[in-house]
């Protein structure tokens, strides 16, 4: 269990750094994802299949439906990424993760604001992302 945290660890943060820097996380880091969750399961993890089935879609389908009717709330590379973390973490942590990352990417756009920058300003979900599952890993365990 160790090596699928640590290579999603791995994954993650190169997805959060590459958004960080150029505002779109990579696919080849939602599919390196989904051969970890594939590892995680054969190497026997505690997490069912239908809590990781609602993992997937319970932060990235209102996350895929908001994008959908508000122009530039989301990006699909946020949406992807949300559902392949939901795979490996499963429904709980997701939704304590995003509640983080939300706040977290808010307080980041008040500065923004703050410092003059404009209300369109693109601020890149992928690092809050990363940052929340991290916080509601160590809160939950």
């Amino acid at each position: 269990m160790k090596l699928t945290v640590f290579s999603f660890y791995i994954v993650a943060m190169t997805a959060a750094v590459t958004d960080w820097r150029k505002h779109r996380i990579p696919n080849g880091c939602c599919v390196a994802i989904v051969f970890i969750v594939l590892m995680d399961c054969f190497l026997g993890n505690h997490i069912p299949f239908m809590e990781r089935a609602l993992g997937c879609v319970a932060v990235s389908m209102p996350m895929f439906l908001l994008a959908f009717c508000v122009r530039g709330s989301f990006g699909g590379g946020d949406v992807k990424f949300t559902a392949v973390c939901g795979l490996f973490l499963g429904w709980k942590i997701m939704l304590v993760s995003i509640v983080y990352a939300i706040g977290m990417a808010g307080v980041y756009a008040l500065v923004l604001l703050c410092r003059g920058n404009n209300r369109k300003a693109c601020v890149p979900l992928g690092p809050f992302l990363v940052f929340g599952m991290t916080v509601a890993i160590i809160r939950i365990l």
